[in-house]
């Protein structure tokens, strides 16, 4: 299995999708993954245990070259800035944009 991709979706060079669990990860489509960009399904917490979950990413956005992405859901035309980390589910604005610092810190 792997990961499930819609049409007119590009996926840079040097992008990483979590490997331990491909199949948990969706992109929409005509979606842009920027150069360098993680996507991760998985964290490990220690101990040898593992959690898992969905990464939903919608039809429309622009992932900026090195956007880390946990387990989240973003909706429709969201757009990263380049080092973004992706912390919390976003339901997705047309043209919405992310910082790294504003999203570590909780604003957005």
């Amino acid at each position: 299995m792997g990961a499930h991709v819609c049409r007119g979706t590009e996926i840079m060079q040097a992008v990483w999708l979590d490997h331990f669990r491909p199949e948990l990860i969706f992109v929409g489509d005509n979606t842009v993954i920027g150069a360098f960009t993680r996507i991760t399904v998985h964290a490990y917490e220690g101990g040898g245990r593992f959690r898992y979950g969905l990464v939903e990413i919608g039809s429309d956005c622009t992932l900026g070259a090195g956007t880390g992405i946990g387990p989240v859901r973003i909706g429709n035309g969201v757009r990263t800035f380049p080092g973004t980390t992706v912390l919390r589910t976003h339901p997705g604005r047309s043209g919405r944009r992310w910082r790294a610092a504003a999203d570590a810190a909780g604003g957005g």
